[in-house]
């Protein structure tokens, strides 16, 4: 009787902001405010490396990358189209 291979999981790969950034073309601004906005969540998306208000945090990459596609597909844009323009062109021209 043949075993079945153990259930594996990748584990996720932690990265900096900085690194972040950097592989998922992002600036550290709009990282800041995404996760600012409660679009990226703390346990979910990253974690700190301390206990202290100034310690570094510690991206998950692949949820991170998951998340930011979500919601680059769930956005909407609205543009406001300006009216179209009327030419009136005069016949009696001198």
């Amino acid at each position: 009787m043949a075993l079945a291979a153990p259930f594996t999981q990748e584990k996720p790969r932690w990265v900096t902001e900085r690194e972040l950034c950097e592989l998922i073309d992002l600036s550290r601004d709009t990282l800041r405010r995404r996760r600012k906005e409660g679009l990226l969540k703390p346990a979910v998306h990253y974690r700190t490396t301390g206990y202290s208000r100034n310690s570094c945090l510690r991206y998950d990459l692949e949820a991170v990358k998951a998340e930011m596609a979500k919601w680059a597909r769930t956005r909407t844009r609205t543009f406001q189209t300006a009216s179209p323009l009327t030419v009136r062109f005069s016949e009696d021209r001198a």
